[in-house]
């Protein structure tokens, strides 16, 4: 298992896996969720790049979802590491997709 991106600054980590599903969103039981795998997914490469070091402790996770419906960007503690789940969405000109990424590790 590799996350698809991985982003090394002097002071962040970031962890970045994308997926592409029709909702970004599962429902259980009449109740809207984030894709739990996913999560559980994004959360192993955290505690993995965790254990190779002090420096990679407070690594961030982002799970990326295209827009598909509702747009997302949820922010949450797991574990001490900020995890983001937002949705980009792919039908805007290039340099509005390419100004949210930027958004997004800023």
């Amino acid at each position: 298992m590799r996350p698809d991106v991985f982003m090394r600054g002097s002071s962040r980590r970031i962890i970045i896996d994308t997926k592409y599903y029709a909702s970004a969103l599962q429902t259980y039981h009449g109740s809207e969720s984030f894709h739990s795998g996913n999560l559980y997914q994004l959360f192993s490469y955290l505690k993995n790049a965790a254990a190779s070091g002090p420096s990679f402790g407070r690594a961030e996770g982002i799970l990326l979802n295209p827009a598909a419906g509702i747009p997302l960007n949820e922010t949450f503690q797991i574990q001490g590491h900020t995890v983001t789940v937002p949705t980009l969405d792919l039908m805007k000109p290039w340099r509005n997709v390419h100004a949210q990424l930027q958004q997004l590790v800023a």
